[in-house]
């Protein structure tokens, strides 16, 4: 670093006047702010020690409670289920004169596997079908899981 011809001199060619900022620039310990480490005491009533990860002092951890805790909070996360049972493509003119009472055909057949799909990939094919407690409702039978990779 380059001398600029004193060493009680700032960059500037004059002393750093910390008058204004309560007083001199301490170098030493300053017990104002509860000692000079973190890992003493604090004025927030407990001891700040970082290192203990433990819920009390001297008690380990299960081995894989962490990862059992991050696996309780990914099951947690909501996913989007949708069942593709058929498309349709059809022309703007088509669908502006569609009223009630109008059927759609799909390009799937009855008895053909549907999709299921899990946050816009396909994750399954199944078949329809009528639950069996309660025959207002129906649901869908799987018939193949798909693979890992990207269907």
């Amino acid at each position: 670093m380059p001398d600029f011809g004193g060493d009680d001199l700032d960059a500037f060619g004059g002393g750093t006047d910390l008058s204004a900022f309560g007083g001199d620039l301490d170098t030493g310990t300053d017990t104002d702010f509860g000692g000079g480490d973190f890992g003493g005491t604090s004025d927030f009533g407990g001891v700040s020690d970082f290192g203990d990860t433990s819920a009390s002092a001297g008690v380990a951890a299960p081995l894989g409670s962490a990862m059992q805790s991050n696996m309780d909070l990914i099951m947690d996360i909501p996913i989007d289920v949708q069942i593709m049972l058929g498309s349709s493509r059809m022309q703007v003119s088509g669908l502006m004169n569609l009223n009630e009472g109008a059927t759609i055909a799909l390009d799937k057949k009855i008895g053909e596997p549907v999709e299921i799909m899990v946050n816009g990939r396909k994750i399954a094919r199944g078949e329809i079908t009528v639950l069996e407690n309660d025959d207002t409702r129906f649901g869908v039978k799987l018939i193949e899981v798909l693979g890992t990779k990207k269907a």
